[in-house]
């Protein structure tokens, strides 16, 4: 790949930056000249040979970009078969115009610039990001090196935003599931609710339940169902009835309190993120995790990119490559043995019996729930349980003091405000092999099964 790059006077150790990462990269640079006309001398000097043309600005002038897009300009660089690529440094440009300073320069307009002699009727250019649109520019932005080089390899600014809000929107999947569902909720007058951890969300197919959005996901505790269910029932009046998908062991979770990195990042990418609360998590431990992650800053993309994605899949959490397989460490149902599936049994439940002594934790989510119950009541929406199934596997090694705790739990805090309840930990409609993807999580075929007993039970009573 061949480019000839040059540069405004401001943006003069930008372009050396860039051509330096270029020639690492095992471009052919030609170093153009730096001053504040040599964009378009360069437009006739770009020689055949080249494949693009940088030029590189520290400013925003409407006049050089329309310029750049007029037909004599455009017509030159088609003979020559040279692609444009103006590159704006915003290192200068100021930090509180975030989105602009990246490249997103939807809802900006652009005026004459103060040193514009050359245009001769007005450049203003009132939609910026209409215009670039418009004439399929390829352009970069940005404050550094690194990220310019980052929008050219892409294809320029456009396809790099949408590359890297497909990569944001899988890093941060179950926070955009979260608040696009509820929006979802709210826009289509939702009926049902449910909430819980994960044998929830793998358990059901949600298009299958009309008016249901399923707001459960991994890891979920007693607090955050709590969050959930009282931001849906403000903001979803149409809502009717709220399940709360447990297990045994759900009296007994609390997120904020566990010391897993995996974990402590369903707080900071998720909840933390959508509702600003951490519960009992440290905060320190917040900034720590997102550090160890990696995460990049914090760049903005239009808000469109993001719901668009969540669109093409709202019908079904497990989409694509996402599926429920994929989320699993077994081959549950294919050439595992019983020897192995019992010690990875074993293995969980001595995880979870252990959860017995977290007596504070215990006695707190009694707390939240009562107060889900309550809260259900003042807003005269019924209160549902659900006990998602586990397979034999997982129940021969499971402490019977788990479902001792949990029924007395049920008893105490359901004392006033009743919730219907429905126990299916042992049912024997789910195949112990062919219904799971390991101890406790359905697969496809389970999940259509538990979603066909949840509808009959909505439907039902």
């Amino acid at each position: 790949m061949k480019a000839w790059i040059n540069a405004d006077n401001g943006s003069h150790d930008m372009k050396l930056a860039v051509s330096e990462i270029l020639v690492s990269r095992e471009w052919d640079v030609h170093i153009g000249e730096t001053g504040s006309n040599v964009h378009y001398k360069d437009y006739f000097n770009v020689t055949e040979d080249c494949d693009i043309y940088i030029t590189m600005y520290n400013g925003f002038c409407a006049g050089t970009v329309r310029e750049a897009y007029s037909p004599e300009i455009q017509e030159e660089l088609r003979r020559k078969k040279v692609r444009l690529v103006i590159v704006w440094d915003s290192r200068e440009w100021l930090e509180g115009m975030k989105p602009y300073r990246y490249g997103n320069f939807r809802g900006y307009h652009a005026r004459r610039a103060w040193d514009d002699n050359f245009s001769k009727e007005d450049p203003s250019i009132e939609d910026v990001w209409g215009f670039l649109r418009e004439h399929d520019a390829v352009y970069c932005v940005g404050p550094d090196a690194e990220l310019i080089v980052e929008q050219l390899a892409a294809g320029g600014y456009f396809s790099w935003e949408a590359e890297a809000a497909n990569r944001a929107f899988s890093r941060d999947y179950d926070y955009y599931w979260l608040k696009y569902t509820m929006e979802r909720g709210v826009r289509e007058q939702a009926q049902t609710l449910l909430t819980g951890h994960s044998l929830a969300r793998f358990g059901i197919n949600d298009a299958q339940i009309p008016g249901l959005v399923n707001l459960a996901f991994l890891s979920q505790d007693y607090y955050y169902s709590s969050l959930i269910i009282h931001s849906a029932l403000e903001r979803i009046p149409s809502l009717r009835t709220v399940i709360l998908g447990v297990s045994y062991i759900s009296p007994f979770m609390d997120l904020s309190r566990s010391k897993n990195q995996g974990e402590i990042a369903r707080i900071t990418q998720v909840y933390g993120k959508y509702f600003g609360d951490y519960h009992h998590m440290d905060r320190g431990e917040t900034h720590a995790q997102a550090a160890a992650d990696g995460e990049p800053e914090d760049r903005p993309f239009d808000e469109r990119l993001m719901s668009d994605l969540y669109e093409t899949m709202k019908s079904d959490y497990f989409f694509g490559e996402r599926n429920r397989q994929s989320l699993s460490d077994f081959d549950w149902s294919g050439s595992m043995t019983e020897e192995a599936r019992f010690e990875a049994a074993r293995a969980r439940t001595d995880f979870h019996n252990r959860l017995l002594n977290h007596r504070e934790t215990y006695e707190e989510n009694g707390e939240i729930l009562t107060r889900i119950a309550e809260y259900c009541g003042e807003k005269k929406v019924e209160f549902r349980i659900v006990v998602f199934p586990s397979n034999r596997y997982y129940r021969h090694f499971l402490d019977p003091g788990l479902k001792e705790a949990y029924d007395d739990q049920l008893r105490r805090c359901l004392a006033k405000e009743p919730a219907r309840h429905m126990d299916l930990f042992d049912d024997d409609r789910f195949d112990n092999i062919l219904d799971y993807i390991d101890t406790d999580h359905l697969n496809d075929r389970g999940a259509v099964k538990m979603t066909e007993i949840l509808k009959r039970w909505l439907e039902v009573e």
